[in-house]
């Protein structure tokens, strides 16, 4: 149990002084070898189904942008429409769904390694688990 007590005091040591509002994100390649078979159903407005294989077009996505909501981002608890700051879209994961998880690829390792450096140092096994929760759409700007 100690060996659990000794990554959450690390954990808390290094999250100490942040921001409760920070987001975490981290970014890079899924794999280096792309995989055939990611693909991503979604409902539009509506209700007809429509396929997206990926790597996806850019008629693809623009469409699929078309038919989400926009998407707010929190600022202190508060969530703010602010499409100047940020032009995102959403889908809520009631309407989608995708062959693509997470533990899959090495994004899960990567991030452990991100929010828990030492874990593996002090023999301590982290698990994190991933969830769906919706779909964020950013489009390129012009």
């Amino acid at each position: 149990m100690a060996d659990t007590d000794t990554c959450i005091a690390e954990l808390t040591d290094a999250l100490d002084g942040q921001r409760a509002a920070a987001t975490f994100a981290c970014g890079g390649e899924v794999s280096n070898e792309p995989r055939q078979d990611v693909f991503m159903l979604y409902e539009d407005r509506s209700g007809q189904a429509h396929r997206i294989n990926f790597p996806a077009s850019s008629e693809d996505l623009e469409i699929l942008a078309s038919n989400c909501d926009a998407a707010t981002f929190g600022v202190l608890n508060e969530g703010r429409l602010d499409v100047e700051y940020r032009s995102a879209w959403k889908l809520d994961k009631t309407k989608f769904l995708t062959s693509f998880h997470p533990a899959e690829c090495d994004i899960m390792e990567l991030v452990r390694e991100l929010l828990v450096p030492t874990a593996g140092n002090i023999g301590v096994q982290i698990t994190i688990v991933t969830e769906l929760y919706k779909l964020n759409v950013l489009l390129p700007s012009d």
